[in-house]
């Protein structure tokens, strides 16, 4: 996985906020919530819980914001003989 939607991700985590996100990173706000629906699907999983123009950490979201070097090696199960 690009070390570059991980960053992505981190700057949501912190920020709270895909535009907040995206201003930090030198990004516009599509290419952003792009990175992050990427990431989910990689690892089939909701990252952030969206609405009423807020998001939060999934208990995943969270996992991953708190362990960032396992997120790093994690590979789903499904995905690990297509990615060698």
């Amino acid at each position: 996985m690009a070390d570059r939607r991980l960053q992505v991700f981190h700057a949501v985590a912190k920020q709270m906020s895909f535009t907040k996100a995206a201003e930090v990173l030198f990004m516009t706000q599509p290419a952003v919530t792009f990175q992050i629906k990427q990431l989910e699907e990689y690892y089939n999983t909701r990252l952030f819980e969206r609405g009423h123009g807020r998001i939060s950490l999934t208990p995943a979201g969270t996992w991953c914001s708190t362990m960032p070097s396992a997120f790093l090696r994690f590979r789903p199960s499904s995905k690990r003989g297509s990615r060698r």
